[in-house]
Formats: structure tokens, C-alpha cells, sequence
């Protein structure tokens, strides 16, 4: 056993190094492993230190207080039972909040198309008069709502300047349900996540007053364990709504993108088409 000042005892013995603290209850010596605290994985510092190597330990200065409490081995599974039932919600809305952003990130990454491209091949095609092989082009990429908006468009080859654009814009607000599908339900999800963990902590500030007025304030590790307990839930909250936030953000921004990319190439189609008239689909041409 080493003893360091007024701060900390240490001891070494077969295969195992730790820090010594009194126990309050009996009156003798307890050994904690540094394995069960964390203040330092690695036995080595402490094994250097007795080997006359370093001269560098760690130190508790609680005089043992958190290595008690850190020595408890309580697991993850207890710190979630510890915050009361509350917790059991906000583990179900996060739980139902990040199924729903994976499934979005999936139909946002499928839907997505080289719009560039896609417009460049059609101006092609239309150039040389082929509107059926634009229409079969676009059918090729329908997984893509530029394509499908586009595809909408060569539809109504042959019509007037009006039936043209109202046949796009209604094709765009056919896809606008399908982009922003469950983004709401997510942001509403991300603002019950704290207001969850709030309602768990004014609860358990509840029970601890309650505690007191019955106990009293004798023993101030009840009421600071209670409170720990309470503020339990409010961490648990933020936990789940932070990240859930900054990955709404980032779909509606994803959204947003989509939706501007079928509005560009929207009006990039109406330029092409009265550019490029044919007699393809009772188009009439200019010379006629």
C-alpha cells in the first residue's frame, strides 16, 4: 500500500493495482481496481509508479466518493432504468424517429438523377427531332422525380405554351407528397423528445420534495441521488433530439434541392420544346 499525502492510497498485488479508500460502514480498508474506475484503463501508470519508472499518478481528489460511485458497475441498462418510466417513451420516439430518417435518406438517395445529363440527352434527341426516344429516355430513369416530371412534360408534345407548363406544374405538386413524406412527423418528433425528458425531471423534482418534506435534508446524497435520477430523462431527451434535428435539417435541405432541380429543369424542357418544334406528335413546325 502507498499512501500520496492526504489525497489517495494506492496498492499493488498480485496482478492487480487500485486505489485504497476507507469504507464508512466498517471502518476498514476497501481496494477499488482501476478496471471498475475511469480514471485510468491501464494498469501501467500505476505499476510504473511502484517500479520507480514515472512519477505521475492519478488522483481522486472526493477522497474516494466517485471512485465509490464509479466502482458500482452500473451498466447502461441501469442507468436507463434509473431515469423511471418516462424514459421508455423517449426511447420509443427516437426509436420511431430514426426508422423513419432511414427510410427518407433510402427513397431521397434512389430518387436522385444526373439532371444535368438527363437534360443535355433530351435537348439531344430533340434537336434531331427523335421526341419518342426522349419520352423512352425519361421512362428509363423514372426512378428519378426530374425524370418523371420531365416524362410528364413530352407528354403533352404538341400543345400550346399554357397546356405545357400547367402539365409540368402539376407534375412537380405530384411529387412534392412523395419528397416531403413523414418531414413533418420528424420535426414533430424531434420537439417531443425534450419536452419528454422536461416532464420526467419535473416529476422526479416532485418526488424528491416529496422525500423531503417526509425525510428532511439530513442526508444530502438522497437528494442529489434523486435529482440525478430525475435529471435522467432531460439528457435522455436532448440525446435523442439533437441529432435528430440536424438530420431533419438535412433532409428538408435535400428536399428542397430536388424540388428545385425539377422547377430548373421544368423550364429548361419548355425552352426545348418550342425551340426544337417538330411535326413529331402534331407539333407544328416554324417553317410551316
Amino acid at each position: 500500500i502507498l499512501r500520496l499525502g492526504d489525497f489517495n492510497a494506492f496498492y499493488r498485488r498480485a496482478g492487480e493495482v487500485g486505489f485504497v479508500k476507507v469504507d464508512k460502514t466498517s471502518g476498514k480498508l476497501a481496494g477499488i481496481p482501476v478496471a471498475s474506475s475511469w480514471f485510468d484503463r491501464n494498469e501501467d501508470r500505476i505499476s510504473d509508479y511502484f517500479d520507480g519508472k514515472t512519477n505521475i499518478l492519478p488522483v481522486d481528489l472526493s477522497r474516494g466518493e466517485i471512485l465509490a460511485q464509479y466502482g458500482t458497475g452500473e451498466d447502461l441498462t441501469g442507468w436507463i432504468r434509473s431515469g423511471g418510466v418516462l424514459v421508455w417513451p423517449i426511447l420509443l420516439v427516437g426509436l420511431v424517429a430514426f426508422v423513419l430518417i432511414i427510410e427518407r435518406l433510402i427513397f431521397l438517395l434512389r430518387t436522385k438523377a444526373n439532371s444535368e445529363k438527363l437534360i443535355a440527352k433530351i435537348q439531344q434527341l430533340a434537336a434531331a427531332d427523335r421526341w419518342r426516344e426522349c419520352q423512352e429516355y425519361c421512362s428509363e430513369h423514372a426512378n428519378a422525380s426530374v425524370s418523371r416530371v420531365l416524362q410528364a412534360g413530352l407528354k403533352n408534345l404538341g400543345g400550346n405554351r399554357e397546356i405545357l407548363e400547367n402539365a409540368l406544374q402539376e407534375a412537380i405538386m405530384k411529387e412534392l407528397p412523395r419528397l416531403e413524406r413523414f418531414l413533418s412527423t420528424i420535426s414533430v418528433l424531434a420537439a417531443v423528445a425534450p419536452l419528454l425528458g422536461l416532464l420526467g425531471t419535473v416529476s422526479g423534482m416532485i418526488n424528491t420534495f416529496h422525500a423531503i418534506t417526509i425525510y428532511g435534508t439530513g442526508d444530502p446524497r438522497m437528494l442529489s441521488g434523486g435529482i440525478s435520477e430525475a435529471l435522467i430523462t432531460t439528457q435522455l431527451g436532448l440525446m435523442v433530439a439533437v441529432p435528430v434535428l440536424i438530420l431533419h435539417h438535412f433532409l428538408e435541405r435535400r428536399v428542397d434541392a430536388i424540388i428545385g432541380e425539377m422547377e430548373e429543369k421544368s423550364t429548361a424542357l419548355t425552352v426545348i420544346m418550342f425551340r426544337n418544334r417538330g411535326i413529331h406528335a402534331g407539333m407544328v413546325s416554324q417553317t410551316a
